[in-house]
Formats: structure tokens, C-alpha cells, sequence
């Protein structure tokens, strides 16, 4: 029980270090935020002037938001490392993880739709044992969904290829559960809530947060394995999330 509560303190404690980032930073969030957010609906409305398939206009806005979710991440990171963000950073960040955006958002993407229609057949079935499948399945998502926290921070904290990404972040999920489980029900909780409450909160605001959130629920782990150093211009913004 002690590990359960560890790891819930230490969630909570990165939460709140995210929260106070974001007002902290609340331009540079809402900037970053504003350019995702824009870009995504561009996206769609372009894609649906020419076609109205689902599968031509979920790869358009993959290709032109990925990207920007990389860079997004790559900013918040230099934030809690304590350097100075100019606007140039954001798109060294694109440019940098440009590539590697891509696939692991379209691998993202494809893993969860290929799991949520996996999860709506086998549900839609009259006996028992589909449903247990389903069940299965479900879990399965939940793992996806936690590993997705530490996708991107692991792209820009290790400079990890694509394989080494997914291999760290589920290595990381499976080693810190509770805490992996707190963060990413949290981040899609203030998502569904935004959405469903204040949609504003949620395209001005979301992508900054949830870079600050991940970055720095990714960075207190890696530290805590050695993986990486503590930096010198990082002491404050770690305090409230360490061991």
C-alpha cells in the first residue's frame, strides 16, 4: 500500500507543479495552444470542402497538427529546464521532431481506433464471452492511453527513434502504474470536462498544459532512474515533485 500511496502523492505533486506552470506561463501556454489548435481546425475545414470520409480527413489533420504537438512539447520541456523561450524555439521544435511527431501520433491514432472498434464489436455480441473480450480490450486501451503520456516527453527529454519511444514509455507505465494511471486520467479528465463545460478552456489552452504536465511527469521519473540529470535552472520548477 505504501508504493499505491507513493505514487498517488508524487502524481498529485507533478499535477500541481503543471497547474502552476501554466499560470506561470499562461502567454507562451496559450500561444502554443492557439497554433495547434487553429492549425487542427484549418484542417478539417479544408478536408471537408473537398471530402466528407472520415478516412481522408483524420491522416490530413494527423500530418498538419503532429508536428505541431512535437513542438508544443519540445517548448513546455525548455520551460521546466529554466531557458528562455522565444518563438523561434517552436519552430526548431517542429522542424526537429518532425518526423518522429508523425509516427507516433498516426501509430497512436491507429492503435486506439483499431482497440475502440475492437471494443464496440465484441460488446455488440449477445453472449458472454465477446464481452469478456471486450473487457480485455478495454484494459488494453487504458494502457495505450497511459503510455501516451510519456510519448512525446520521451522524443524530447531522450532524443529517442520511434521504437525506443514506445519501448521507454511502456517500460515507464509498467514500472510507476498508480502514478502513470493518476496523470493520464487527470489530463483526459480536464480534456472531456473543457470540452464538455468551457470548449474554450480547451483550444486555447490544452496542448500548453498537457506539455507541462507530461514533460514534467516524464522528467521527475527520469530522473529518479538516473536516466538524466538535475539541472541547474530546474530546482524550483522540480520542487513540488520530487521523491
Amino acid at each position: 500500500m505504501k508504493g499505491f500511496r507513493d505514487e498517488i502523492q508524487k502524481a498529485g505533486a507533478v499535477i500541481l507543479g503543471a497547474l502552476k506552470d501554466t499560470y506561470g506561463y499562461l502567454g507562451t501556454v496559450l500561444s502554443v495552444s492557439i497554433v495547434w489548435f487553429a492549425t487542427a481546425a484549418a484542417g478539417i475545414l479544408l478536408v471537408t470542402l473537398f471530402a466528407e470520409s472520415l478516412l481522408v480527413a483524420l491522416p490530413v489533420v494527423i500530418v498538419m497538427t503532429s508536428p505541431l504537438i512535437g513542438a508544443g512539447f519540445y517548448v513546455t520541456n525548455l520551460i521546466l529546464r529554466g531557458d528562455h523561450v522565444v518563438p523561434r524555439d517552436f519552430i526548431e521544435g517542429t522542424r526537429k521532431l518532425f518526423w518522429r511527431s508523425l509516427a507516433v501520433s498516426a501509430a497512436q491514432v491507429t492503435l486506439a481506433s483499431v482497440l475502440v472498434l475492437d471494443i464496440v464489436w465484441f460488446l455488440a455480441r449477445s453472449t458472454w464471452l465477446p464481452k469478456v473480450v471486450a473487457l480485455v480490450f478495454a484494459y488494453v486501451l487504458l494502457f495505450v492511453v497511459m503510455v501516451s503520456t510519456y510519448l512525446f516527453p520521451v522524443i524530447v527529454n531522450q532524443d529517442a527513434g520511434f521504437r525506443q519511444t514506445f519501448k521507454n514509455a511502456a517500460l515507464l507505465t509498467l514500472a510507476n502504474p498508480f502514478y502513470s494511471l493518476t496523470i493520464a486520467v487527470f489530463q483526459v479528465g480536464v480534456a472531456v470536462l473543457s470540452l464538455r463545460f468551457i470548449p474554450p478552456v480547451f483550444c486555447m489552452a490544452y496542448l500548453g498544459f498537457t506539455g507541462l504536465l507530461g514533460n514534467r511527469a516524464t522528467v521527475v521519473l527520469l530522473k529518479h532512474y538516473g536516466v538524466i540529470p538535475n539541472m541547474e535552472g530546474e530546482a524550483q520548477n522540480d520542487s513540488e515533485a520530487s521523491d
